[in-house]
């Protein structure tokens, strides 16, 4: 993908990928609803974050690149 968003959107998705460990990280430290809440915010981050990192970066997935 050759556009000119997709060098931004890429440090967006990486960025995102960092925020949403450090969360699951902290999340494994606190207690019980802290836990839960920091945990579920996590794995909300990382879906669209993971997705865009694998779509603007074909090289990831796809060996012709």
């Amino acid at each position: 993908m050759g556009t000119s968003l997709s060098q931004p959107l890429t440090y967006l998705s990486f960025f995102g990928l960092l925020v949403a460990g450090a969360l699951f990280y902290f999340g494994c430290r606190k207690r019980r609803w802290a836990r839960a809440e920091l945990m579920s915010l996590a794995f909300l981050i990382v879906l669209p974050s993971l997705f865009f990192t694998l779509a603007l970066n074909a090289w990831i997935t796809d060996d012709r690149f």
